[in-house]
């Protein structure tokens, strides 16, 4: 079976679509597929990372979508993608990409014999075979009932979240949470273009007892050196899939996003800020399945919001239990299984 993954990584989007698609491809290699990729070469692009796991790719221009995105950079990307395949044919081609959609899937039609979409926002026309969108939403069943046509396949829902399998490993260590506040850590991503990161900094030295672990991204340009003279604050490199840190802490600070589902298996208690309007259903259903609350709207969330949900769990430590066990059996981690036995068996799953 011939698979090719069209999706994108910069410092602009960061890595996480690459990441969930690179997990989807590992697994499939895994059972004999032959995976290729196809990506811009935007600042950030994960090239270096599929040469190191030898995976072939396709380099196509830089278009910098989601900057300054434009009404032909669809039919450029497929025009580029078309002619740099040449006579290549796949059994399924994969999107995740929140700037491509009906046009430019229509244009790769004749070059596979099935397409994937792998989206979360709902909010584009698509022609494909089989639709996973991972989020759990009260209406996920009809998010998409005009958005494909009648014979596409959907996935919906967060028992086909693309968890690897480190995370669905490392998960089911038993890990007892102490009682009480004693570890915050404190995760913006890979860019945190809002440097929500300095406010939880700034929290931290109101609690001199509270170890911070603060990591940084690889594309958060901001500086935090005025804070590494805090003995509780521990500032480092933020790396994909530190268990052991999800393990040995207490709270969470972290953005809105779809990463999120990446750390429920964990079981740590989580406060999140809505970096873009788009994330907020999504919260806002986590916080409605007592999943994780609500910190507010990045702009809005200053660093006393930040000492006030820390203050809050001090005074009522139980609810760090409370919310770890409800994230932890939250998620079964077969995601990827069910998804992989339907690309290759067609099952229904």
């Amino acid at each position: 079976m011939k698979i090719l993954f069209r999706v994108d990584s910069s410092t602009n989007i960061g890595r996480f679509h690459f990441h969930r698609c690179l997990h989807l491809a590992q697994m499939l290699k895994k059972m004999g597929a032959k995976i290729t990729f196809a990506s811009c070469s935007s600042a950030g692009n994960s090239f270096s990372r599929l040469r190191d796991l030898g995976i072939p790719f396709v380099e196509l221009s830089d278009r910098k979508f989601g900057v300054e995105f434009g009404v032909n950079h669809e039919s450029d990307d497929s025009y580029e993608l078309i002619e740099k395949l040449g006579n290549e044919r796949f059994d399924w081609i994969v999107v995740d990409h929140y700037y491509l959609g009906l046009n430019w899937e229509k244009s790769l039609r004749k070059f596979t014999k099935r397409i994937l979409v792998i989206d979360d926002l709902a909010n584009r026309k698509h022609h494909c075979d089989l639709l996973v969108d991972a989020n759990e939403f009260g209406d996920k069943n009809f998010r998409y009932s005009n958005l494909v046509e009648k014979n596409t396949k959907l996935l919906l829902g967060k028992k086909f979240l693309f968890l690897p399998e480190e995370v669905v490993h490392d998960s089911k260590n038993d890990c007892a949470k102490k009682r009480g506040l004693n570890a915050v850590l404190v995760d913006y991503g890979e860019v945190d273009k809002t440097n929500e990161t300095k406010l939880a900094l700034e929290a931290a030295i109101k609690f001199p007892n509270i170890s911070f672990t603060v990591l940084k991204g690889e594309f958060n340009a901001h500086s935090y050196q005025a804070f590494l003279g805090k003995k509780n604050i521990h500032l480092i490199e933020r790396r994909r899939f530190q268990s052991e840190l999800l393990f040995s802490h207490d709270l969470l600070f972290t953005v809105g996003s779809v990463g999120l589902w990446e750390y429920l298996p964990y079981g740590i208690a989580t406060v999140a800020t809505i970096i873009e309007e788009d994330q907020r259903a999504l919260v806002e259903e986590c916080e409605k399945r007592a999943l994780l609350r609500i910190s507010g709207l990045s702009g809005e969330v200053k660093s006393k919001d930040i000492v006030s949900w820390c203050e809050h769990f001090i005074e009522m430590p139980s609810l760090l239990s409370v919310f770890s066990r409800n994230a932890r059996d939250s998620v079964d981690g077969l995601g990827l299984k069910r998804i992989t036995d339907y690309l290759f068996l067609r099952e229904e799953v």
